[in-house]
């Protein structure tokens, strides 16, 4: 396999962002490697963590970092270019058979995810991979256009929205999700496989926040119904009481 470039280079050309691409976009950096600018609240320490914590305990596809640069401002992550096709582009050329084979698939890896979790030492400890507790990114209708946090335990997550403590279970274990599971982000592989990518909201969370998760990618892609009826079997199931209460939360704080 061909290596990416050495880091001067690489340094050089990082520095002509092309003009009017936003941050977190992502663009080829050579032909076996691609480069993902990251945004101050989302710096690439965190992605690359998360990466390299899904390859090291799961079989889930997903690419390898090369080296991740931090600055003041924003990131650069410099990661493994997969071959293939975005599943948004295929999934409406597929048969019914062929979709919930997908969806079976993915299942497969959120349950991955789940199992995996437990060697994770901080698991308990709400937001993204780190040493210590960080603020909480993801969804936008949730955490809003800033980082939320940071929060000790589960109990004082749960809190921030649901402050009665009726609606949302906080007893459950967290578990590493995702954060953006949309069919742009499933990459159908040359070799075959599905490939997860962009980590970028990847954090503990409890397992229904997948649900919501994939469920509002949907709503801002304006996503084909028919993936829209296999998102309870990507994420192992449907917490539709949390989302419906998360997404009245979700309008009265913006209110």
């Amino acid at each position: 396999m061909k290596t990416a470039p050495g880091l001067p280079d690489a340094m050089f050309t990082l520095g002509r962002r092309p003009e009017g691409r936003p941050y977190w976009n992502v663009f080829d950096l050579c032909s076996d490697t691609v480069v993902k600018l990251c945004s101050v609240f989302n710096t690439p320490t965190a992605e690359a963590r998360a990466l390299a914590f899904v390859h090291s305990n799961t079989s889930i596809p997903v690419p390898r970092i090369r080296r991740y640069i931090k600055g003041q401002r924003h990131g650069y992550l410099l990661m493994e270019k997969i071959p293939g096709k975005r599943l948004d582009r295929v999934w409406p050329s597929y048969t019914p058979l062929q979709k919930f084979i997908v969806a079976w698939t993915l299942r497969g890896y959120i349950r991955q995810l789940r199992q995996a979790s437990a060697a994770y030492a901080r698991r308990h400890i709400p937001g993204p991979i780190s040493d210590k507790p960080e603020r909480c990114n993801g969804i936008a209708f949730l955490f809003g256009d800033r980082p939320r946090g940071p929060f000790n335990s589960s109990k004082e997550l749960v809190a921030h929205f649901d402050k009665s403590g009726e609606c949302l279970d906080y007893t459950q274990p967290l578990v590493l999700t995702h954060g953006d599971l949309s069919m742009r982000n499933v990459i159908v592989g040359d070799d075959g496989r599905l490939w997860l990518v962009d980590w970028t909201w990847s954090a503990f969370y409890p397992p229904y926040f997948e649900y919501i998760a994939t469920m509002s990618a949907a709503d801002n892609d304006d996503a084909d119904h028919s993936w829209r009826k296999h998102i309870p079997i990507v994420t192992d199931g449907a917490c539709v009481k949390e989302l419906n209460f998360l997404q009245r939360w979700g309008s009265y704080a913006k209110g």
